[in-house]
């Protein structure tokens, strides 16, 4: 029953984690200063992004369900899972210099589930030390 929610937990963050790899991306865009600067960052960044990026996105989505869904290593993938959310709520608060309206808090309330549900399994499946394994 974790891997299952370890892999919904994943689906839900995606939306999340590209929209504050976006607000990063524009941020860094925006700081250039002139308008043909910032469209050689955006090209830059956009080249860059369309062969490596998706690959690497892609990659990482699925090393962090595959380590969720392995009972030996669910708890670093839910320890990344945790990890992407709490840097996505992050990035998605403190990125625009705009308060936070109660409609993005709502917004953003199904990260801070996965960000709690992916805490919470962490811990719970953090190896203990000195535990032994029974074998049978």
């Amino acid at each position: 029953m974790h891997a299952v929610l370890h892999t919904l937990s994943a689906i839900v963050l995606l939306p999340y984690a590209t929209l504050a790899a976006g607000f990063l991306l524009i941020d860094h865009v925006a700081g250039r200063g002139s308008l043909w600067s910032m469209l050689d960052a955006f090209l830059a960044a956009a080249v860059f992004f369309m062969p490596w990026g998706a690959i690497a996105m892609a990659c990482a989505f699925g090393a962090v369900v595959a380590l969720g869904i392995t009972a030996r290593y669910r708890w670093l993938g839910a320890a990344c899972t945790c990890l992407v959310a709490d840097v996505s709520i992050l990035v998605l608060v403190l990125v625009p210099k705009s308060v936070a309206s109660p409609g993005q808090w709502l917004f953003m309330v199904p990260c801070f589930i996965v960000a709690g549900y992916a805490g919470w399994l962490a811990a719970k499946e953090w190896p203990r030390q000195g535990a032994v394994a029974i074998r049978t």
